[in-house]
């Protein structure tokens, strides 16, 4: 394990709602979940680098209905007419379906089920998938992470006890299997990716983001890790955009809407006032299992077994480790739902780099990077608002 660091940090947030009478699911409804609406357009954006630049293709696609299920089966010609992406099914109201089969390429995984006296939930997690590795609730978060052997797990514990007062850094990936790189979130730091030569600089780090209203202008509310973000200018060939990164919200952006192969991520440890406990699941040797909890200041591990009770500080919860896979591949697919735990989502079936198809899901406004024939290709499933006949 090269990178201790970056495999601990480098994880999406999953958020459920446990407690305070919320629904216990996939996260992606609540208030905020709307289905598209008739007026507005569905569109499969394809971004991919040739000849030094960044190539955009995108697709509408209109199914008889945005209310409804729909098989769209539509082609999407990138480059060349041979290398083809193509959008099958469309779902406006959907929840993720996960399962791990053996794969001796594959990475160690757990799956984590919360239990309480309202609700009960469960996910796996798998190691080194910085979409797949980590969960948020109101009550804790949990992080799963898998080390070689035992010096490994004592520098990776190291890191966990001083994480909260490390340098806040930006995480910058290329390719999916590639290690990221990290630069300090500093202004006037530069990265260069080698392989598409776009340059990322820091222009501003706030750790405690607001937003002016009278202005309508990003300010800074105070030196506490409140709400750390930075700002980073993304230049490619003469082009160059804006985007706001927030620690606690990977996958929310502000400013700049052309699409980039880099996936970028604010690594910066976040104060609260009432500090959650946070959990890590760590397998060691793809053996054992610990759990490292961190609660009111305090760091302690213990060890992990199968279906034993793992008690969550300052809650009435438990969590288990229900299966354990030493080495897995995560097997997501996406199925139809009339519940408030919903997304939007399309399946497409992209070309993998070897030329065979392959199918993935993408929810509404969720980048997924892929390795493909023409190198690494980012979609991105997403709305806009037709224009009316005769409109502008």
């Amino acid at each position: 394990m090269s990178n201790l660091v970056s495999r601990s940090v480098l994880s999406a947030v999953f958020v459920v709602g446990l407690g305070c009478g919320a629904a216990l699911g996939q996260h992606g409804s609540g208030h905020g979940f709307h289905v598209p609406m008739p007026n507005q357009e569905l569109l499969l954006h394809c971004t991919y680098a040739r000849g030094g630049e960044m190539v955009a293709v995108d697709q509408p696609f209109n199914p008889p209905s945005t209310m409804a299920p729909a098989d769209i089966n539509q082609s999407v010609a990138l480059g060349d007419s041979a290398t083809q992406v193509r959008i099958a099914r469309y779902l406006p109201q959907a929840v993720r379906t996960q399962n791990v089969t053996a794969d001796a390429d594959g990475q160690p995984a757990v799956r984590l089920a919360i239990k309480g006296p309202k609700q009960a939930f469960d996910r796996w997690l798998i190691a080194d998938d910085p979409l797949r590795n980590r969960l948020t609730s109101l009550i804790a978060t949990w992080r799963y992470m898998a080390v070689a052997d035992d010096a490994q797990r004592d520098d990776l514990y190291r890191q966990f006890e001083q994480e909260l007062t490390r340098p806040a850094q930006v995480l910058i990936a290329g390719e999916a299997s590639e290690p990221p790189a990290a630069i300090p979130a500093r202004p006037g730091e530069t990265y260069t990716d080698p392989r598409s030569g776009q340059t990322v600089k820091v222009l501003k780090f706030m750790p405690h983001f607001g937003m002016d209203q009278d202005a309508g202008e990003a300010v800074n509310q105070s030196d506490k890790r409140i709400n750390p973000a930075v700002l980073v200018e993304v230049k490619h060939g003469g082009e160059k955009e804006e985007h706001w990164l927030f620690a606690k919200f990977p996958e929310f952006k502000m400013h700049g809407d052309a699409a980039t192969p880099l996936r970028m991520r604010l690594d910066c440890p976040v104060e609260v006032e009432r500090p959650a406990p946070d959990l890590v699941i760590v397998t060691v040797a793809k053996s054992r299992q610990e759990v490292w909890i961190r609660h009111e200041g305090k760091v302690h591990a213990e060890h992990a077994s199968l279906n034993e009770a793992i008690k969550i500080p300052a809650s009435n919860y438990v969590c288990t480790i229900e299966a354990f896979v030493p080495s897995g591949k995560l097997v997501e697919t996406y199925v139809a739902t009339d519940n408030r735990n919903a997304v939007t989502a399309i399946e497409v079936d992209v070309p993998d780099a070897s030329g065979s198809n392959a199918a993935i899901w993408l929810e509404m406004n969720k980048p997924r990077v892929v390795d493909s024939p023409l190198g690494t290709l980012t979609l991105t499933f997403t709305t806009r608002q037709a224009v009316a006949a005769g409109g502008h």
